[in-house]
């Protein structure tokens, strides 16, 4: 048994802004939350792979490093070898619990501060809801297919998508939920521009069904294409039964909120 612990991560908001091909030249803001699982398949848009890098690197090393953000950008360098990676998964699941990150020139700038109470978050959990379909996404070929996409057009959808990001850290903290839901639907919406493979028909059924039965927003974690679902429910169980009589083959993933940075988990 693995004796190191590392958080997943699901992401509100601002998902793509973190590539290096653009915070070469803007601001990406990105929002994400670990959480604590026993769900854990590749592929399924929370950040396994990147959790993976970061135990062996823990495994590789003899102290930590006493700043944070330089055990993050170390981990980071090990995980470059993808096409387009961004830092996003990798800072969120070491620096742990509700972030709002930004990154410019290629680089860590801060961490925006949009701390929240636990209290509140404890409130926000309980209005979302995780849903696996079954279907696993490639990241590796929805990288690709934007690579090879007009650069000026994808600039501009990430720096929409920036924005979602920044604006749900900030409606979030104000308790503002139901914004923060309708953000995370304006993030997908947007987020589907940015290549064909981000969604496909299973995907698009299943979003339709949540929001036309008790959703009020939501996407897919991660990159897209396939994986685990969030949404936001102001009546949880009654959605979760829905999807589950519904969607025979998927699964409500449960989940809690997870606070504490890496560091502090392996102190």
């Amino acid at each position: 048994m693995n004796k190191y612990k590392v958080p997943l991560r699901i992401d509100f908001a601002g998902g793509w802004s973190d590539c290096e091909i653009f915070t070469d030249r803007h601001c990406g803001y990105i929002s994400n939350m670990t959480i604590n699982t026993s769900f854990g398949k590749e592929g399924s848009g929370l950040a396994s792979s990147s959790r993976d890098i970061i135990i062996n690197y823990l495994k590789s090393v003899k102290n930590f490093p006493q700043k944070i953000d330089i055990m993050a950008e170390e981990c980071y360098k090990l995980e470059k070898d993808f096409i387009m990676a961004g830092r996003q998964d990798i800072y969120s699941l070491v620096f742990g619990g509700f972030n709002c990150f930004r990154f410019y020139r290629n680089k860590y700038i801060s961490q925006e501060k949009y701390k929240l109470p636990y209290s509140l978050s404890d409130e926000f959990s309980k209005r979302i809801v995780l849903f696996y379909r079954g279907d696993v996404r490639n990241g590796h070929n929805i990288c690709k297919e934007i690579s090879a996409k007009n650069k000026n057009k994808t600039f501009s959808l990430m720096k929409k998508l920036s924005k979602c990001g920044l604006q749900f850290a900030k409606e979030l903290k104000r308790s503002n939920f139901i914004k923060c839901a309708f953000i995370m639907s304006k993030n997908w919406q947007i987020q589907k521009q940015l290549a064909v493979s981000i969604s496909n028909p299973m995907v698009d059924s299943i979003y339709d069904f949540a929001i036309g039965n008790g959703a009020i927003g939501g996407k897919l974690s991660g990159a897209g294409g396939g994986g685990i679902f969030i949404f936001y429910s102001e009546n949880k169980k009654l959605l979760e039964e829905k999807l589950k009589d519904k969607f025979k083959k998927g699964e409500i993933v449960p989940f809690e909120f997870q606070y504490r940075s890496v560091i502090e988990l392996n102190a």
